[in-house]
């Protein structure tokens, strides 16, 4: 919440539209929004720091004024405390425009309601992709910039978003929430969990704006579709090399570096990639997951299972 600087008679508190709205009272033009906030935030901890040495204002200031009567948490203003009582209540007083998912705060409805209209307010500075959430802008931008600012609580390793970070953590200490309810599997993000269960249920929500083909995720749709472009963004920073997807793009960087950041739960081995690494332990336990298509019989590794389906392939060209 931010405090109208320009007099001292405004004691009222705004959030940054209701607080350009209220300059216009003033007849005062902004014309960078960004670095006005900016202003009225540090004015507004000089004001807090003048209340921390006046007792008699510093109730005024910084004392929470509103209190949720269920699980006594503080509010400095009465649409805070509204919003987050909806969280024990379980109300969702927005519904969608066009469909019947509700929501409990306004702007996750019109957050929602822009994947119907297709509007994307929010533009990367970087290569003018838009999105349809702010956040969503914010994340892809840390792309360009190489920003990761959530670093592992137990490693090195950082993340450009929280969610990210906090299933990493999990990995660490074992935990994996999110259950299939086909196969009981467990992981870690419930956005894995999601894609595996299109493996029970056979969806394929995302479709190729060039062709009918369909997939399972629209990170895999949208690496489909470059194919029909030919562009290939993510660059080699060793050989210059392109690739459609980061992901690919990665792996193939380690045959320069020689990393090898996936290790063996049983020996001392590592690999490249956890798929390399899942096939390896496979050889410890006994596992065999990769089952022929046409005889199920079962291999450790998924090339000697492609290998041996040839086989079948051969047989049927001969009769």
């Amino acid at each position: 919440m931010y405090y109208c600087h320009h007099h001292s008679t405004c004691t009222d508190r705004f959030t940054q539209n209701e607080l350009l709205k209220h300059c216009k009272l003033h007849n005062i033009e902004i014309e960078n929004p960004i670095v006005y906030f900016e202003k009225a935030l540090r004015q507004m901890s000089d004001k807090i720091e003048e209340a921390l040495e006046n007792s008699s204002c510093h109730t005024k200031f910084i004392s929470p004024s509103y209190k949720c009567n269920i699980c006594n948490k503080d509010f400095t203003t009465k649409g805070g405390m509204a919003e987050h009582s909806r969280i024990h209540s379980g109300e969702r007083p927005f519904q969608c425009s066009f469909c019947d998912k509700k929501f409990s705060l306004l702007r996750y409805k019109k957050q929602h309601e822009r994947i119907h209209t297709g509007e994307t307010p929010y533009k990367c500075h970087h290569c003018n992709k838009s999105f349809n959430q702010r956040t969503s802008m914010v994340t892809h931008s840390r792309i360009h910039t190489g920003e990761c600012p959530f670093k592992c609580s137990f490693c090195d390793r950082k993340f450009t978003t929280s969610t990210y970070r906090k299933a990493h953590e999990r990995a660490h200490a074992g935990k994996k929430p999110h259950k299939c309810h086909h196969c009981n599997k467990s992981y870690t993000q419930k956005t894995s969990l999601v894609i595996h269960s299109r493996t029970h249920t056979g969806e394929r929500p995302f479709k190729c704006s060039f062709c009918d083909q369909t997939f399972t995720t629209n990170g895999n749709k949208t690496s489909h579709e470059r194919t029909h472009m030919e562009t290939k963004p993510y660059k080699c920073d060793h050989c210059n090399k392109g690739f459609n997807h980061k992901s690919p793009m990665i792996t193939h960087s380690r045959t320069h570096t020689g990393e090898l950041p996936y290790k063996c739960s049983f020996c001392d081995r590592s690999f490249s990639t956890s798929n390399v690494k899942r096939d390896h332990e496979n050889a410890h336990t006994g596992n065999k997951p990769h089952k022929c298509p046409d005889c199920n019989k079962g291999f450790t590794y998924r090339n000697t299972m492609v290998r041996h389906s040839r086989v079948h392939a051969a047989r049927m060209d001969v009769s």
